[in-house]
């Protein structure tokens, strides 16, 4: 299972940088606690120039410049604007 997801789709590094992202993410949306974790993949979305972020949990991502899909979304074919 996870071979095969490996063939499916691309990693991208944890890189150093993303810190500098995620710090700032933190200071302009005044992030506190669980949701730094958030912050933290949207700073690596930054880094990597990911624009589109797939998710159980819409609302944890309505504060960032991100596109945010849903599984429903994706079944029922409609396109959240960003």
């Amino acid at each position: 299972m996870i071979d095969d997801a490996l063939t499916k789709f691309q990693l991208m590094r944890d890189e150093r940088g993303i810190f500098d992202n995620w710090l700032n993410l933190i200071q302009v949306h005044q992030i506190l606690g669980k949701t730094a974790h958030d912050a933290r993949l949207v700073a690596a979305m930054q880094r990597h120039s990911i624009s589109n972020i797939l998710t159980f949990n819409k609302g944890d991502f309505s504060r960032f410049p991100i596109c945010v899909f849903s599984p429903a979304d994706i079944i029922s074919g409609v396109i959240p604007k960003s």
